[in-house]
Protein backbone atom coordinates (compact mmCIF):
# COMPACT_ATOMS: atom_id res chain seq x y z
CA UNK A 1 0.00 0.00 0.00
CA UNK A 2 1.34 3.29 -0.66
CA UNK A 3 -1.41 5.74 -0.22
CA UNK A 4 -3.53 6.77 2.62
CA UNK A 5 -7.06 5.92 0.77
CA UNK A 6 -5.51 1.96 0.38
CA UNK A 7 -4.71 2.04 3.76
CA UNK A 8 -8.33 3.29 5.05
CA UNK A 9 -9.56 0.59 2.50
CA UNK A 10 -7.42 -2.15 3.83
CA UNK A 11 -8.46 -1.36 7.18
CA UNK A 12 -12.24 -1.13 6.07
CA UNK A 13 -12.10 -4.93 4.45
CA UNK A 14 -10.51 -6.28 7.21
CA UNK A 15 -13.09 -5.24 9.59
CA UNK A 16 -10.29 -3.32 11.70
CA UNK A 17 -11.45 -2.01 15.53
CA UNK A 18 -7.98 -0.28 16.36
CA UNK A 19 -4.50 0.74 14.93
CA UNK A 20 -1.54 0.13 16.20
CA UNK A 21 1.49 2.16 15.84
CA UNK A 22 4.53 0.87 16.91
CA UNK A 23 8.31 2.52 16.80
CA UNK A 24 12.12 1.52 18.72
CA UNK A 25 12.84 4.14 21.28
CA UNK A 26 16.77 4.88 21.29
CA UNK A 27 17.46 2.79 23.74
CA UNK A 28 16.18 -0.64 21.20
CA UNK A 29 12.76 -1.43 22.52
CA UNK A 30 9.91 -1.75 21.13
CA UNK A 31 7.26 0.59 21.95
CA UNK A 32 3.67 1.61 20.63
CA UNK A 33 0.30 2.61 20.99
CA UNK A 34 -3.41 1.63 19.45
CA UNK A 35 -5.97 3.97 18.41
CA UNK A 36 -9.14 3.47 17.43
CA UNK A 37 -9.85 2.83 13.84
CA UNK A 38 -12.24 5.99 13.86
CA UNK A 39 -8.70 8.26 14.32
CA UNK A 40 -7.50 6.51 11.20
CA UNK A 41 -8.59 9.46 8.44
CA UNK A 42 -5.92 10.85 5.38
CA UNK A 43 -4.64 13.72 7.38
CA UNK A 44 -3.31 11.47 10.61
CA UNK A 45 -1.92 9.47 8.04
CA UNK A 46 0.04 11.75 6.00
CA UNK A 47 0.63 14.35 9.08
CA UNK A 48 0.81 11.76 11.61
CA UNK A 49 -0.43 11.77 15.00
CA UNK A 50 1.34 13.99 18.52
CA UNK A 51 2.13 12.14 21.26
CA UNK A 52 3.51 12.66 24.75
CA UNK A 53 7.76 12.16 23.87
CA UNK A 54 8.62 12.56 27.55
CA UNK A 55 6.65 9.45 28.41
CA UNK A 56 9.51 7.16 26.57
CA UNK A 57 12.55 6.95 28.70
CA UNK A 58 15.61 8.89 26.98
CA UNK A 59 13.51 10.96 24.13
CA UNK A 60 12.25 14.43 25.14
CA UNK A 61 12.26 16.45 28.60
CA UNK A 62 8.67 18.00 29.95
CA UNK A 63 8.85 20.72 28.51
CA UNK A 64 9.79 19.64 24.86
CA UNK A 65 8.12 16.45 24.64
CA UNK A 66 5.33 17.21 21.66
CA UNK A 67 6.21 14.90 19.00
CA UNK A 68 4.48 13.01 15.96
CA UNK A 69 4.42 9.53 15.09
CA UNK A 70 3.97 9.02 11.49
CA UNK A 71 3.05 5.93 9.78
CA UNK A 72 4.91 4.59 6.80
CA UNK A 73 2.31 3.16 4.64
CA UNK A 74 4.06 0.73 2.88
CA UNK A 75 4.09 -1.22 6.18
CA UNK A 76 0.56 -1.83 7.41
CA UNK A 77 -0.28 -5.76 8.18
CA UNK A 78 -2.77 -7.22 9.85
CA UNK A 79 -1.47 -8.27 13.21
CA UNK A 80 -2.64 -11.94 14.22
CA UNK A 81 -2.23 -11.71 17.80
CA UNK A 82 -4.49 -8.84 18.52
CA UNK A 83 -7.97 -10.19 20.02
CA UNK A 84 -9.55 -7.58 17.69
CA UNK A 85 -8.65 -7.44 14.00
CA UNK A 86 -5.90 -4.86 13.86
CA UNK A 87 -3.71 -3.04 10.92
CA UNK A 88 -0.06 -2.13 12.48
CA UNK A 89 2.18 -0.07 11.09
CA UNK A 90 5.73 0.93 11.73
CA UNK A 91 6.20 4.94 12.39
CA UNK A 92 8.20 7.78 11.84
CA UNK A 93 8.73 9.81 14.81
CA UNK A 94 9.00 14.09 14.01
CA UNK A 95 9.22 16.64 16.98
CA UNK A 96 6.04 18.30 16.24
CA UNK A 97 7.15 21.69 15.07
CA UNK A 98 9.56 20.22 12.46
CA UNK A 99 9.28 17.72 9.33
CA UNK A 100 12.70 16.42 10.13
CA UNK A 101 12.56 12.62 11.00
CA UNK A 102 13.81 11.54 15.30
CA UNK A 103 14.14 8.01 16.01
CA UNK A 104 16.22 4.90 14.33
CA UNK A 105 14.26 4.93 11.21
CA UNK A 106 14.59 8.28 10.43
CA UNK A 107 18.59 8.35 11.46
CA UNK A 108 18.80 5.48 8.79
CA UNK A 109 16.67 7.02 5.80
CA UNK A 110 19.19 10.26 6.58
CA UNK A 111 22.31 7.37 5.91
Amino acid sequence: MTTSKEVIEFAKQNDAVMVDLKFIDFIGTWQHFTIPVSEMNEEMMEEGRMFDGSSIRCWQTIDNSDMKVVPDLSTFKMDPFFEHPTPVSYTHLRAHETPEHRGWRGWGAKK
